[in-house]
């Protein structure tokens, strides 16, 4: 048995159903595909027509599989030995032939292979692949044409820009033919519209500019796009067809524009005629969603359909803006497209279909949180665009118009009750988009109050039962317009809220819950009927909370209703907390893991907070679970973690807003609970927000910290300062060291929040500490973000330090800091860090009648470190003159006296001095001074 049979052989056997079969044939392939001319009879198999198909297709597989293989050393994954260059020659010779082969699945399968092996060999070793290409293409066989665009498809899809370029020159003139011979299927004319533009933009990025072939080559095939657009519909001429040719138009204006103007002032006309004639046929559609668009036998009509209507709105969105012509057209027929707009913004039965099965696509599409989805939401930032283009006050003055006529019109179709529901929804859809574009650009719309006041009247007539769609969208539309409706549509909205918070429809529920929302976020003290809104918050909010079974985007919804309620009416909150606060707790560690959700909750924590009614039940009910959370693990939990940073965050918040004075015990409890986790936790991101709401504690209460005493006679401050030399200190090991940067960062937030000098001095000493035990990430932290005052994070700390250097009320600060101050200065020369050493700072100055001298900061640091010498050396400390008179700040415990003294710090100098001016550059330094 020869190779070739052997081969045959065994691809036949490596499709058998027998395992054992299977596994023996693939054994065999291994060892044969060592063999010189494997790839050769892989070839052979797969051209042969008289094979079976499986065994050819297998053979295309194998062959796939052998040249990534062994092609080329230098691709990926590649595997010795690499096939030589006469085997490599063979196969480019031969496998073109399969190109024109009968079966489609072989054509695609050739023109695969072909492409991998131009990858890598074009246009270096194989020169004549644009002579294989054109004969292809220009072959009078039709199934060699057909291979030869399966093969330029394959190499647009894996060549490079360079290599696509390559083949412009002569690529654009059969490519064109072909798309003008409707002789061809439109799945092969859609092929050549898009390979066009990709070739197009190759060429394009190429030479960085069009030129003149391109421009040519362009102009010629719009022209030809819009002579085909002009045909009637016809399977010569597709909604596959079509729809490619609008994206070509869109994407080839994005990317220039200029030859693309007058192709776009054509094709206006031509799109709005196809739009029209859709737009009939559309209507058919949603009367009866069972029929097929247009009826005819395109294969995914609907979904080629869909996608020519999208791209012809995208064309014509680009004419608006960017043609005169398309401004004037859009002006002047304003009345026609918003028709057009509403009959496509109509709810198909599949949009219906997939909010049912999904909420979140409901809420996604209508809160604008997400991109385009169907043909509706795409619609929905075309509008906008539309507004713009016409001008406000014209939009305003023909939507009236065409609001009233289409209504009318509407109505006299009753008969089809499913045409009379969708598009009463869609227009009120429209109306509410409308308004929030010109709210959103503070323009005044004004609204036609009279069909509002229908559209309400639908829910008290029960005219929407049975079609929820039309009455979520009637409550969301008052919801938006909420100012505007009189007082009796108001009580309709706010009873009809009520009964639908309690639907079973979870559709219905979201939509209600969205809706008040929207009335909570409008309605003000200023709004004529506000008391009628704010009468019932008791009874809605009694609603919400009574309501089970929340998805979590509903819960998320619910509590951003809380947080409106609660700033609607305050004066309610009180009679409210016994079922709100336990209410908040339970939502507490049900949805923490919801994106927004903390900052929501935090939110209504804050505004509960602030109201000093509140503070008995959030002391009482609400506060205790807090601290046990925070000081206590559990097994229910699975992050630990997560939820004490949590339970810190909302104490935190509570501490930040609360406006009467803090509970004693209060204090003494969560610093107790804080000092623990700080002191036990592994995590620290827990650490560092146990610290940070400690920060709010001395903000807000340090008088009642610093009274706290425990039974070793410890106070509140020698609390403070074990967490600061906990944190801090070296021996914490790399959990903490890994965290400094986020210790740096808060600590700059904290020193531009405080507004007080001496909380800033303060914090200032966390940095000296930072500086001693963790010089370099302290140094390459501040160079790399800003400040809070949106300067250098570096110059920023270091200005303050050395302005107060002498400020720290304890001699032991005072002694470290000048020690810190020479660390960052050896630092910064043993590293030579150039933005340290290049910056500058200004000083005041006696001498120059206070006014600011700029000076480098390092030459000040320096000469702060002499001073400071000559001043230990003559026992003389005088810094009373610099302490804040303010500043009550005082340790009864020195916790660090004993690491640093006059003495330590005496010797420390002299000989840091004396080893800076063995280096030649105290000399430097004074001249830079």
């Amino acid at each position: 048995m020869d190779l070739k049979e052997a081969l045959l052989q065994t691809v036949s056997c490596m499709l058998s159903q027998d395992y054992e079969i299977r596994r023996l044939a693939e054994e065999r392939q291994k060892a044969l595909e060592v063999t010189d001319d494997y790839s050769l009879h892989l070839v052979e198999i797969l051209l042969t027509t008289d094979e079976a198909l499986d065994e050819r297709q297998m053979a295309s597989i194998l062959l796939n599989k052998y040249i990534k293989a062994h092609w080329h050393e230098s691709n990926e994954g590649f595997i010795e030995p690499e096939v030589t260059e006469n085997t490599k020659r063979k196969l480019r010779n031969v496998l073109p032939s399969g190109l024109g082969d009968d079966v489609p699945k072989i054509q695609k399968a050739v023109a695969a292979t072909l492409a991998m092996i131009a990858i890598n060999d074009y246009p270096h070793d194989w020169e004549s692949l644009q002579y294989m290409l054109l004969s292809k293409l220009y072959s009078q066989n039709r199934n060699e044409i057909i291979g030869g665009l399966i093969f330029t498809n394959e190499l647009t899809k894996r060549f490079c820009k360079e290599q696509l370029s390559l083949l412009t020159p002569v690529i654009y003139e059969p490519l064109y033919q072909i798309c003008r011979n409707d002789a061809f299927l439109s799945e092969h004319r859609t092929l050549v519209i898009n390979m066009a533009f990709i070739f197009f933009a190759a060429d394009y990025y190429i030479n960085e500019t069009p030129n003149d072939r391109l421009e040519s080559a362009i102009e010629k095939f719009c022209e030809l796009f819009i002579e085909i657009l002009s045909q009637p519909y016809s399977l010569k001429s597709t909604f596959a067809v079509k729809s490619e040719i609008f994206q070509f138009l869109s994407n080839a204006n994005i990317l220039f524009p200029n030859l693309l103007k007058r192709t776009l002032e054509k094709s206006i006309s031509v799109s709005w005629s196809i739009l029209r004639t859709c737009a009939v046929e559309y209507i058919k559609f949603i009367m009866d969603q069972q029929t097929c668009i247009m009826d005819f036998h395109e294969k995914d009509a609907n979904v080629h359909y869909l996608s020519l209507i999208r791209n012809i709105f995208c064309v014509l969105g680009s004419a608006f803006l960017d043609v005169d012509i398309g401004q004037k057209f859009a002006y002047e027929n304003l009345h026609d497209i918003l028709s057009i707009f509403v009959t496509f913004m109509t709810i198909t039965s599949d949009i219906q279909d997939s909010w049912y099965s999904d909420e979140e696509l409901f809420y996604s599409d209508e809160s604008g949180d997400t991109v385009e989805t169907n043909l509706r939401t795409y619609l929905k930032h075309l509008l906008q665009t539309l507004i713009h283009s016409v001008s406000y006050e014209r939009f305003d003055e023909i939507f009236r118009q065409f609001l009233i006529r289409k209504v009318e019109e509407t109505n006299t179709g009753i008969e089809n009750i499913t045409y009379w529901w969708r598009t009463h929804e869609s227009l009120m859809y429209m109306l509410q988009l409308a308004f929030d574009v010109f709210k959103k650009d503070s323009q005044h719309m004004n609204v036609h109050l009279a069909q509002v006041a229908t559209w309400t009247s639908f829910l008290s007539a029960n005219l929407t039962k049975g079609f929820y769609l039309l009455h979520m969208r009637v409550l969301l539309l008052g919801g938006t317009l909420s100012k505007y409706l009189g007082r009796d549509e108001l009580i309709i909205h706010i009873n009809t809220i009520l009964e639908s918070l309690m639907s079973s429809n979870i559709l219905v529920r979201l939509s209600a819950i969205m809706a008040l929302e929207k009335h909570c976020e409008q309605i003000n003290n200023e709004h004529q009927y506000a008391h009628e809104f704010a009468r019932n918050i008791k009874n809605i909010t009694e609603r919400l909370i009574s309501i089970r079974d929340l998805t979590p985007r509903l819960c998320y919804i619910v509590l951003k209703c809380l947080q409106s309620l609660i700033m609607v009416n305050r004066l309610e909150v009180p009679d409210l907390l016994e079922k709100l606060v336990p209410y908040l707790r339970t939502l507490f560690w049900k949805n923490m893991s919801i994106p927004g959700f903390m900052e929501v909750y935090n939110s209504l924590i804050g505004e509960l907070s602030k109201n000093s009614y509140c503070m008995g039940y959030i002391h009482n009910m609400l506060l205790p679970d807090i601290i046990k959370d925070i000081s206590m693990t559990t097994d229910k939990i699975e992050d630990v973690a997560d939820v004490q940073c949590v339970g810190i965050n909302v104490l935190q918040t509570i501490i930040e807003n609360i406006p009467v004075s803090i509970n004693h015990q209060l204090i003494e409890e969560s610093l107790t609970s804080l000092y623990k986790v700080i002191m036990t936790a592994d995590d620290a991101s827990v650490i560092w927000h146990a610290v940070s709401c400690i920060c709010y504690f001395l903000y807000k209460a340090a008088d009642k910290i610093f009274a706290i005493r425990d039974s070793s006679g410890q106070n509140g401050l020698d609390f403070i300062m074990n967490i600061i030399k906990h944190i801090l200190e070296p021996q914490m090991g790399d959990a903490i060291s890994q965290h400094v940067d986020c210790i740096i960062k808060s600590t700059l937030t904290r020193m531009n929040f405080f507004n007080n000098p001496s909380c800033n001095e303060g914090l200032l000493i966390i940095f000296v500490y930072l500086c001693h035990t963790h010089t370099e990430i302290l140094m390459n932290t501040l160079s790399v973000i800003p400040g809070p005052n949106g300067g250098s994070a570096l110059s920023f700390i270091f200005t303050r330090w050395v302005l107060c250097y002498r400020m720290f009320p304890e001699d032991h600060e005072y002694y470290l800091s000048l020690i810190a101050l020479a660390n960052i200065l050896h630092f910064a020369m043993l590293k030579n860090d150039e933005q340290f050493l290049n910056t500058k700072i200004l000083i005041p100055r006696k001498s120059t009648y206070l006014h600011e001298v700029e000076m480098p900061l390092s030459a000040r640091i320096l000469e702060i470190l002499v001073e400071s010498f000559d001043i230990l050396n003559s026992s003389s400390i005088q810094n009373e003159n610099y302490i804040d008179e303010g500043y009550e700040f005082q340790l009864d415990h020195q916790i660090f006296e004993g690491y640093f003294c006059k003495e330590t710090t005496q010797k420390y100098l002299k000989d840091f001095l004396r080893t800076f001016s063995q280096r030649n550059v105290l000399t430097m330094y004074t001249e830079q001074r």
